[in-house]
């Protein structure tokens, strides 16, 4: 059970239980591109200035509401 204010508790208790030593968490890491097949997705993080790869089975993206709203077109 996650109790107090705001994701940060909520962030902080799955990364503290994690699954088998299998979840990373990554936060403040703009993401560029994700990119998915039937072996897993790659998500391009950093833009031009630091670029980078993550690879992964499966990811949780999150974004701020307006964010969808302002860009659901290009997204979906």
């Amino acid at each position: 059970m996650v109790t107090g204010a705001g994701y940060a508790n909520l962030i902080k208790s799955l990364v503290e239980k994690g699954v088998g030593g299998r979840l990373y968490v990554r936060t403040e890491s703009p993401v560029e591109k994700l990119v998915w097949s039937n072996h897993g997705v790659k998500v391009h993080v950093g833009g031009a200035a630091s670029p980078r790869v993550l690879t992964a089975k499966r990811v949780v993206v999150t974004c701020p509401l307006g964010v969808l709203k302002r860009d659901f077109k290009k997204m979906f």
